[in-house]
């Protein structure tokens, strides 16, 4: 028995409709994770850009500085030229402190218009720390007979820590950037923000371009300066996708761990090595995994070994009273739902 030509009509139809509807469902995603993909690369480009950057310049520390001075005092030509005026018999006064944000220092010729009162800042948790003035050079006996000798036995060795010193931001724009956080062996290699915009950065890259990736971000009272006893860094976890904080889910095999334990922070205070102590799952109402200060040792000990307990295995690493810890906080929708996370913590080594 022959189809009547309606009858195919109608299979055509039906074919078109179900074909349609498999576009729809399709192409969305395919331009969703092009786009995903896009904006991971502008990520890494950056990285890439900073790395760079990191490499072209010298390390500071504190047996250069003192090098660094002790050459600059044996040169005649840096000290000021001497002169016959009274009022020069002691050298001037250094600078009074300065406020440094992203970096500009102040003109000299401004010393006058530097405010006492609190700068009012654009965002909240934008970081501005203040500069602590260089030490005042010694005061020289005025001479009559001769020049003034340069000398070097009397100066003051320079004690400062060079890592204490905020150093500049990967994108100047944005001052809410603390740290560059990576773990060798992965894809996680990403800046960090520190602010109480989360709704933002979860929805904005660093450069503050729109997009799913977000941006990896701290909340305010995660401190990086002293540090606190706990900094926590939020991330998104894509589906499909090994951006952002997407990879931590390979945490929860013992495996993976022993392959990639160590997780890299260089903030602007200095760079810090964290070593995975304990991967879990917990929901948002069971636990604040973010708490960055304690009331006392007791406490935080108590936070730590809860953690342990919970772990999908036992790493085997100890941490003290005096430690410090790192966590990783992403999403984990097969633990929870919508409320279920996946902390992945370390301690400072």
């Amino acid at each position: 028995m022959q189809k009547k030509p309606n009858d195919y009509r109608q299979i055509i139809f039906l074919t078109v409709i179900f074909l349609t509807g498999l576009a729809m469902i399709f192409i969305p995603l395919v331009q969703q994770h092009q786009e995903i993909d896009a904006d991971n690369n502008i990520y890494a480009m950056l990285a890439e850009e900073i790395k760079n950057q990191q490499a072209s310049q010298p390390v500071s520390t504190p047996q250069t500085i003192a090098e660094e001075e002790a050459e600059s005092d044996e040169s005649p030509e840096d000290l000021p030229e001497e002169t016959t005026d009274e009022s020069s018999e002691t050298p001037p006064e250094d600078a009074p402190e300065s406020l440094m944000v992203e970096e500009l220092p102040l003109e000299e010729s401004e010393e006058s218009s530097v405010s006492e009162e609190p700068i009012e800042l654009e965002l909240p948790a934008m970081i501005v720390e203040e500069v602590m003035p260089s030490e005042k050079p010694e005061t020289l006996p005025l001479q009559t007979s001769e020049p003034v000798k340069p000398t070097t036995s009397a100066k003051p060795q320079n004690t400062k820590k060079p890592e204490t010193k905020p150093t500049k931001a990967p994108t100047p724009e944005n001052n809410d950037y603390v740290a560059w956080i990576s773990i060798p062996g992965t894809v996680i290699d990403y800046p960090v923000v520190r602010s109480s915009r989360t709704e933002y950065y979860l929805h904005h890259m660093i450069n503050g371009q729109e997009s799913k990736l977000g941006c990896l971000f701290s909340l305010p009272t995660s401190d990086y300066q002293t540090p606190s006893k706990n900094i926590a860094i939020y991330g998104h976890h894509l589906s499909n996708s090994t951006a952002m904080f997407s990879t931590l889910m390979n945490y929860k095999r013992e495996d993976y761990w022993r392959s990639h334990q160590t997780i890299q922070l260089d903030t602007i205070y200095g760079k810090r090595t964290y070593r995975i102590f304990a991967v879990i799952n917990h929901t948002v109402s069971d636990w604040d995994a973010s708490t960055a200060s304690f009331k006392d040792d007791e406490a935080f000990l108590k936070f730590v070994n809860r953690a342990k307990r919970k772990a999908f295995y036992d790493t085997g690493i100890e941490v003290s009273e005096s430690d410090h810890i790192l966590t990783l906080i992403t999403c984990d929708r097969s633990f929870g739902g919508v409320q279920g996370r996946l902390l992945v913590m370390g301690v400072e080594q």
